[in-house]
């Protein structure tokens, strides 16, 4: 029986590669082992190795070098001594498919490359097989998140965007939440509703908090089971009007997410020319906000003997970045704040941990990422260069690692920092 020869995936996030050349005849005897084909992804090029024996046989319409290939692409077989080629007896190969579905859009792939190359500021670039799914589908990319290397849009970006994830996608980990009353803050958008949707998704009753009150109504929309409630974080009284009403309409409070939280877009400069006013407000809402929803719910949590607290600091509190002095400390503080939080409530049953992300892709973050012609500034790319992992995180990834601390089974972890950075803060990832 024939055995397909395909494209295979170099690297997590590849979704599409460039064929070189082939390193063996068509016809030739093929062992394992073999270098078959020469395959460039955004990495690296390699030579790719054969996994079976056999007789080559190539399609009369196989890539030639130069031409995008995607992953799982049937490129060749390999057969016996006298079978028949693939090709004239079965199913006919993906890469003809993709011929046709090229075809039939009427713009062959390297003309739809390039119309997609527009340069449209603060809009990622896209692959070439996404731009054509996107075009099938009737998708508008540019306003989309990429997942791929550097930011690009694949077609998994564009799958997503036409079929939204159903409730039991977020149930992966299996944690049961049912019962559990969770407030999260900043939950409007980004990291906060990423999260509240995720313990929402596991059967908690999620009160969405955030100083844009119309955003939070808008992001628990979809939750039969969960609020939203307007809360500034800086508001003392403000705090402790909502956990009263939090305790009042649902019995308990279960679950604090500190995850409300500003950086300054403006003021990047040293420390001798950061403005006072920027460096009170960044620490009254990431710090000194997360003190007092901290104070008000850890109260709560006393009287019942049990709670979680999380709090969402940044990989920036443990290994600090130039011109973000009030960010930096703020972040640092919360750090050890959570320490502080977990050897005083640790003993009442109350567990606080905390979440230091990295670089995130966000509504908030998007247009500082993004530049011309869809690709990373400059400054962007060489901190993602830092990550072995080579991009930015999704609000989903960081969401999982609060599930992790909020599930019922996780119950002796207290104290703690999960970092969710791609690898960042684990060395230097670039060759010198």
């Amino acid at each position: 029986m024939a055995h397909e020869i395909t494209v295979p995936r170099l690297g997590w996030t590849m979704e599409e590669g460039t064929f070189g050349e082939w390193l063996k005849e068509d016809g030739e005897r093929v062992e394992v082992g073999d270098p078959l084909f020469v395959l460039e992804s955004d990495k690296a090029t390699t030579d790719v190795e054969a996994v079976d024996s056999g007789i080559l046989r190539i399609p009369p319409d196989t890539p030639q070098q130069g031409d995008p290939v995607s992953v799982g692409m049937v490129l060749a077989y390999l057969v016996e001594e006298g079978e028949p080629d693939p090709w004239t007896t079965g199913p006919q190969p993906r890469s003809e498919k993709k011929k046709e579905e090229s075809d039939s859009a009427g713009v062959p792939v390297l003309t739809e490359e390039k119309e997609h190359k527009t340069e449209i500021p603060n809009t990622p670039s896209i692959s070439p097989r996404a731009a054509r799914v996107a075009a099938e589908l009737g998708v508008a990319w540019t306003t989309l998140q990429g997942s791929g290397r550097g930011g690009r849009i694949v077609e998994r970006d564009i799958r997503n965007a036409v079929q939204p994830r159903k409730t039991e996608d977020f149930i992966s980990m299996k944690v049961d939440l049912r019962g559990k009353v969770s407030l999260v803050t900043g939950a409007a958008r980004g990291i906060g509703q990423a999260i509240a949707d995720r313990l929402a998704a596991n059967g908690s009753r999620v009160i969405y908090t955030d100083i844009d009150a119309k955003g939070a109504k808008e992001a628990v929309s979809r939750s039969e089971e969960c609020t939203s409630l307007a809360m500034d974080v800086t508001n003392s009284g403000e705090i402790e009007e909502v956990v009263a009403q939090v305790v009042r309409d649902y019995g308990s409070l279960d679950i604090l997410v500190n995850n409300a939280g500003v950086n300054t877009l403006e003021h990047r400069v040293p420390i001798d020319e950061f403005p006072l006013e920027e460096w009170e407000r960044l620490l009254s809402v990431d710090l000194t906000g997360l003190y007092l929803v901290s104070r008000a719910g850890a109260r709560v949590m006393r009287k019942q003997g049990s709670g979680r607290i999380i709090n969402i600091a940044s990989i920036v509190g443990l290994v600090p970045l130039r011109l973000q002095c009030a960010f930096v400390a703020a972040k640092a503080g919360v750090i050890n704040l959570t320490k502080a939080m977990a050897l005083e409530l640790g003993p009442h049953g109350i567990l606080v941990n905390g979440i230091a992300p990295g670089s995130t892709m966000t509504e908030g973050t998007r247009q500082l990422f993004y530049g011309e012609g869809g690709k990373f500034h400059e400054s962007v790319q060489k901190l993602l260069d830092h990550i072995p992992l080579g991009r930015p995180a999704t609000t989903d990834e960081i969401a999982v690692a609060a599930l992790f601390l909020a599930a019922p089974d996780n119950s002796y972890m207290n104290g703690h920092i999960l970092t969710v950075d791609g690898g960042w803060t684990a060395g230097y990832a670039r060759e010198f």
